[in-house]
C-alpha cells in the first residue's frame, strides 16, 4: 500500500442501556484555502419501552483559512435532562424542573439560523466574527407550562461586543379548560 486516505469516520453503537452515533470528518475547500476537522456525537439512553432517546449532542469544528491566515472553530451542544432523569422529567428546582440546556460558541465564523442544528445555528468560516449562546428549558410543576430562555452575545474581533440578546418563549399546556390549577407550594 502506497497511500491510504480517510475522509471520514462514522461510529454507531447500540448497547443494552445506551447508544452512540458519532462521526469525524476532514473539511477541505481548496478554492477558499480552508482545511479542518469536524465531528459530532449523539448520546442516547434506552427507555423502559426499549426505545433509544437522545440525552445529549455535541458538534465541534476546528480549522484554518490558509489564504486569509486565520483559524476558526465552533462548538454546539445540548443536554436533555428529561431523558437523563425520566422519573422526575428533569432536574427539580422548587416549583420548576430544568428539562434541558443548550449552548455553543464560535470564533471567526459567520452564523446563520437553522432549526435543524443543535442550537438552531449553522456556521461558515468568516474572519472577525465571534459569539456564544446558552439556553435553558424549564417546565412548571405538573407540566402545565414550559419556559425556554436563551442568552446570545455576538461580537467582532477588534471592535468588541456588537449585540447582546435575550429570548424567551412561554408555552401553556392546558388542554382541558376544566383542568385544576396545580398547587405550587
Amino acid at each position: 500500500i502506497k497511500k491510504i486516505k480517510i475522509e471520514a469516520l462514522k461510529v454507531q453503537a447500540d448497547f443494552k442501556v445506551f447508544g452512540i452515533d458519532g462521526y469525524v470528518e476532514r473539511i477541505e475547500d481548496k478554492e477558499r484555502g480552508i482545511t479542518g476537522i469536524g465531528g459530532g456525537v449523539d448520546f442516547s439512553l434506552r427507555m423502559s419501552s426499549g426505545d433509544l432517546q437522545s440525552a445529549g449532542k455535541v458538534a465541534i469544528v476546528f480549522g484554518k483559512n490558509r489564504i486569509e491566515d486565520y483559524k476558526f472553530w465552533y462548538f454546539d451542544a445540548s443536554v436533555n435532562l428529561a431523558t437523563i432523569m425520566p422519573t422526575t422529567k428533569g432536574l427539580p428546582i422548587g416549583v420548576v424542573t430544568l428539562k434541558g440546556i443548550t449552548g455553543g460558541g464560535y470564533k471567526n465564523m459567520k452564523v446563520s439560523y437553522n432549526s435543524s442544528s443543535i442550537s438552531g445555528l449553522t456556521f461558515a468560516p468568516q474572519k472577525g466574527q465571534w459569539g456564544f449562546r446558552v439556553g435553558t428549558i424549564f417546565g412548571l410543576k405538573g407540566d402545565v407550562a414550559s419556559l425556554a430562555g436563551l442568552l446570545e452575545m455576538k461580537g467582532e474581533t477588534g471592535k468588541g461586543i456588537k449585540r447582546v440578546s435575550l429570548f424567551a418563549d412561554l408555552e401553556a399546556l392546558l388542554d382541558d379548560e376544566n383542568a385544576p390549577v396545580p398547587d405550587l407550594e
